[in-house]
């Protein structure tokens, strides 16, 4: 990429971060929202836990509690929703702005949902005293300290796994008329096989099955799984490889798709 490109994207990310900062209330609500992982689920386990004597395949209330703090941070990093955006553009017609344009339209999406993310991050901060307290207080911060490079990498690993995908969901637009049924599909298998509910340990083992087969797992659960607990070196190892064959194989996939999809692309609008 050329210093003109580079100047041109790095103008595009700064007036949209400008604007969501200017409309930063948005992204508050749905930090918030984010935040309901604490404020629920880890107490649920809590119960089912002490009934089975404290622990259960080698998840204790100390690491569930890290596991779903470590959920809220993942959701305001990683999780980007570009599919919603897309489909909107490309059912009102006004995808056609960005097809003239000079630049590349996911790369533009994707430092567009980068710099809302980062709106999102900034209004999580407040929050990360109590949330790093409770960390150390449930002794989860010093274990995977030697994992950290790994989790670092896994997280950055993760972030384009979930944007392709979601992509790819918003594509669908230009089959469908409405791409609703699609996202609401895609909203409820991400979590679902992500890891979001709960950890692949503690639920049926054909989840985590079928999981494996899809990038969810390794989009959200594997990096959250670094965070949480200690893992063989082996087998971080391996599951940054599996993420690198998901990255290929989703920019792969969604190349041929956005092609053909422009193909089908009439402008009509609503």
């Amino acid at each position: 990429m050329t210093d003109r490109n580079m100047r041109k994207y790095w103008t595009i990310f700064r007036v949209v971060l400008e604007n969501n900062l200017m409309y930063r209330g948005h992204a508050f609500v749905w930090m918030l929202f984010d935040l309901l992982w604490i404020g629920v689920f880890p107490f649920i386990w809590f119960f089912i836990i002490n009934a089975q004597g404290g622990e259960i395949q080698g998840w204790n209330n100390s690491a569930i509690i890290v596991y779903y703090v470590f959920m809220a941070v993942l959701s305001n990093i990683v999780l980007m929703h570009p599919e919603a955006h897309m489909a909107y553009e490309i059912y009102e017609g006004k995808f056609s702005n960005y097809v003239i344009k000079p630049h590349s339209y996911l790369l533009y999406v994707f430092l567009h949902e980068s710099a809302y993310k980062m709106v999102r991050f900034l209004a999580f901060i407040p929050f990360a005293v109590p949330l790093i307290w409770a960390i150390q207080h449930f002794g989860g911060s010093g274990a995977v300290l030697p994992q950290l490079p790994f989790i670092i990498l896994a997280t950055l690993l993760a972030m384009p796994i979930f944007f392709l995908v979601a992509a790819i969901i918003g594509m669908t637009c230009f089959w469908l008329e409405d791409s609703y049924a699609a996202r609401t599909i895609f909203w409820a298998s991400s979590g679902l096989f992500g890891g979001q509910y709960a950890p692949f340990e503690l639920m049926p083992p054909i989840l985590n099955t079928v999981a494996s087969a899809l990038p969810f797992k390794y989009a959200i659960y594997f990096p959250l799984r670094l965070i949480s607990q200690q893992v063989p070196r082996a087998e971080m190892l391996r599951g940054l490889g599996i993420q690198l064959v998901w990255i290929a194989a989703l920019f792969v996939l969604s190349s041929i798709i956005w092609k053909k999809g422009l193909k089908r692309y009439s402008a009509v609008g609503r």
